[in-house]
Order: C-alpha cells, then sequence, then structure tokens
C-alpha cells in the first residue's frame, strides 16, 4: 500500500534523508510521519511548512492519513541538513526538532498524553508553542537531532555540536515522569568528542536488552577559512557542501552502553573514558579508507537476537557489518547491487524473527528502489519498485510483519506499508 501524504519541495532534498531519526514512526496503535511541504501549493519552490501525519494502524479505514500544517514556522533555508525528527514518548508527548544546520536548537512538544489516545483530534493546536531550550539549557550549534525511545519509553535526543569535520556528538534524556529534560553523563551531555574530527553516526540504537549501540564514520577536517581556500574553492564551498566532504570520511566505529548512556564500553567490553575520542582502544572496527565512496550516517540496525548490523559501502557496492551477540564481527557484500561513491544512502532495519531488511536506494542514475532481506544464510532480494527518488526512512518500532517507510516518489512523499 502506498499513500501519498504531501507535495515534496523541489530544488533540493529535505525531505527522506537517512539521517533522520525518526521521520516515521509508530506508538500506540497508530503511525505517524513528518515531512516539509511548499507553502504555496502552486510553487514548489516557495518556502516550505511543516506537515504531521497521523493514521490508525487497525482502524476500518487504516489507509486514511489525517494531516495538518503548522503555521508560525516557514523553512526557508535551503539546506537538505535541515530535516525534521518525530519522538515519542511513554507519556503519550509527541517531541519534534527541524530545520537545524549549526543553530539554535528548534523544539516543541505536545500536550501530554496526545499519542496515547489516537482518536483525540489531530491538529496544530495540540502542540505547544515553539522552544529554542530544552527544558531551560540553551543549545546553540545543533545539526541532526535524532530521538530514540527507550524500552522503559523514556526518551533520548541525540545531536551534533559543531560542524562537518570538526565537532562532538551530544546525549540528552527525557523523564516521560517528569517530563523534563537534562544531559546524560558528566560532560554536559557529550558522549563522543571530535579531534580535528566529527563523528558521523549511523544511528543509536537499543536492542531487547537495554543495551545501546552507536557505529560512526569518522570526517576529518580541513581548514574551511576563506583566507586558507584556493579561488576555486572559495567559489564552488557552501554551507551545505564545503571543503569537508564525504571523500574525507574513512573506518567503521562503534560502542555500546548497558546504563542508557551514562557510561560506554568498547567492542571488547571495556570500560571507556568519557568523552570518547578518536585514539580511545577496541572502538575502531574495520578499516575504511578515505575516496572510497563510504557515506555517512548510511545505516545501523539491531536485531531481535542481539546482533548489530551497519551498513556503508565501498568501491562501488553496498557492505554488511554483523556483529554477533557473542561479540564477533563479519563483513559481507550485499548481493552485487551498486551503491555509487557518495551517492543515497540505504538504511537498515531489524525484523521479529532475527532477520534484518536492508532498504537501498537507485543509484548510478537509477530510480530503483529495492529492498533485500538478510537471515544466517545470506541476502536475498524480496522487493523492487521503480520511481523513488529519497532516501529511505523507516519505522524501527512496530515489529509486526509490515515495513513502514517514507519515501519521495514523483513529486511526493509517500507512506509505503509493504508486508512480509
Amino acid at each position: 500500500m502506498t499513500v501519498a501524504l504531501c507535495k515534496n519541495p523541489e530544488g533540493f532534498r529535505i525531505n527522506c534523508n537517512a539521517f533522520q531519526q525518526d521521520a516515521i514512526t509508530t506508538f500506540a496503535g497508530a503511525e505517524y510521519a513528518a515531512a516539509y511541504q511548499p507553502s504555496d501549493p502552486e510553487n514548489a519552490l516557495s518556502p516550505r511548512l511543516i506537515t504531521l501525519a497521523r493514521r490508525i494502524i487497525n482502524d476500518a479505514n487504516a489507509g486514511k492519513w489525517e494531516c495538518f500544517a503548522f503555521d508560525d514556522y516557514l523553512q526557508t533555508t535551503n539546506d537538505g541538513h535541515n530535516v525534521i525528527s518525530i519522538g515519542i514518548s511513554g507519556d503519550g508527548v509527541i517531541h519534534l526538532s527541524w530545520d537545524l544546520h549549526g543553530d539554535k536548537i528548534n523544539y516543541r512538544a505536545s500536550d501530554p498524553g496526545l499519542a496515547n489516545d489516537p482518536s483525540r483530534p489531530w491538529a496544530a493546536d495540540a502542540f505547544k508553542p515553539i522552544q529554542n531550550d530544552l527544558s531551560g539549557i540553551q543549545l546553540s550549534m545543533v545539526t541532526y537531532p535524532r530521538f530514540l525511545r527507550m524500552l522503559n519509553n523514556d526518551l533520548l535526543f541525540e545531536f551534533r555540536i559543531g560542524k562537518s569535520g570538526l565537532g562532538d556528538d551530544y546525549l540528552y534524556h527525557y523523564s516521560s515522569k517528569t517530563s523534563t529534560w537534562s544531559p546524560v553523563g558528566k560532560h554536559s551531555g557529550m558522549y563522543l568528542k571530535g579531534v580535528e574530527n566529527n563523528a558521523y553516526i549511523n544511528g543509536i540504537d537499543q536492542d531487547s536488552s537495554g543495551r545501546l549501540h552507536v557505529s560512526w564514520t569518522y570526517r576529518d577536517y580541513v581548514e574551511d577559512r576563506p583566507e586558507f581556500l584556493s579561488e576555486k574553492v572559495r567559489q564552488t564551498a557552501t554551507r551545505n557542501a564545503g571543503p569537508n566532504g564525504p571523500e574525507n570520511n574513512h573506518d567503521l566505529y562503534y560502542i555500546y552502553s548497558d546504563d542508557e548512556g551514562a557510561t560506554w564500553r568498547n567492542t571488547h567490553g571495556e570500560l571507556l573514558s568519557l568523552p570518547v575520542t578518536p585514539d580511545a582502544p577496541g572502538i575502531k572496527i574495520y578499516d575504511i579508507p578515505k575516496f572510497s565512496g563510504i557515506m555517512n550516517q548510511e545505516g545501523q540496525t539491531v536485531d531481535s537476537k542481539g546482533g548489530f548490523h551497519a551498513l556503508n559501502r565501498q568501491d562501488g557496492f553496498y557492505y554488511h557489518y554483523y556483529r554477533s551477540p557473542d561479540g564477533s564481527w563479519t563483513r559481507s557484500k550485499i548481493l552485487d547491487l551498486p551503491a555509487i561513491s557518495f551517492g543515497d544512502r540505504g538504511k537498515l532495519v531489524g525484523g521479529s524473527d532475527g532477520d534484518v531488511y536492508a532498504l537501498l536506494p537507485g543509484n548510478v542514475g537509477s530510480d530503483t528502489f529495492t529492498i533485500t532481506r538478510w537471515a544466517r544464510g545470506g541476502w536475498s532480494k524480496v522487493w523492487q519498485e521503480d520511481g523513488y527518488t529519497g532516501e529511505p526512512c523507516v519505522d524501527r518500532y512496530l515489529k509486526d510483519g509490515v515495513l513502514r517507510i517514507l519515501q519521495i516518489r514523483q513529486g511526493k512523499v509517500v507512506a509505503l506499508a509493504i508486508p512480509f
């Protein structure tokens, strides 16, 4: 089933980017999605409105989505980093963060209990005013907002402070009991510190035992002050793509936490000093050289058997990195599906039987969207369709044999429900 939610803005991609966590999600029997749409329906290049959609999954009208747009915020920066992310906590609060690329935090929350009762009216007045802080804490230079709902129904909020090639990653915790945000750990929330580089995480996930998993690549810093740049670089470098580009990405790194991010360990179980720096022992898992096509923020997931999975690419093909529950790692090519260097990124999501699905966008000029399935016997292709131009976003929470995906097709943001 494919349903169009809204018109997609033109000129650059600000919907359906791999680093959104999450653009589509489920909670308490309902499905939610967020996207930008043009403020002028007749002009796809007009400033953008934040649109939220909801549908009740098991309703008699299960295909019917309700949508509304906030009229108190216009998104005007032509920058594909400035995506929307949704988080839903156990107190039924829907949390949003959006339009950030080295900016002061944008955050708003719904009234308590809105998501606990999907029959409540779905409208902008169910949300509180925009805030530029988290429980009074001012945050600036923020990029890549990511939410994670934990097993205890509290939220984690992960984000970068800094810029491409020169930034640090932070974690904040939302308590469903007190409805407040607070930094995690002893370093004002910082858990990954860049040293002339920054970590581009593939995501943050929690498995069924409560363990948090984070994997990433580093991007080394390239001097980008105008007085140090050549005339050619000065003319082409923009806020959206400066000299600190994906060609400077390298290697796969991994850590985990068994106490909701307060402390972190390397793959061998050794406790790490915080914040974790690039020279920390045991965090580098695989050598992936610069200029090999490796992408930042490609994909990761956990499976129902305690395994961890990461997705990336090298030399024109997708690769799957698997950490088994005993801590051993393996690396394998995902069939022979092409993955153009620095091209559109894919996504991983765990199924209900220990399997994993890779959602792979078209590459090398293709608009073919492919889904492959991993079981212990290897990879197989299970679904394919033409006409898609986004990086797929997928619901990570509901394991009912249906993949719930947000994508771009024929100029519209669409929601797909694909049963397996």
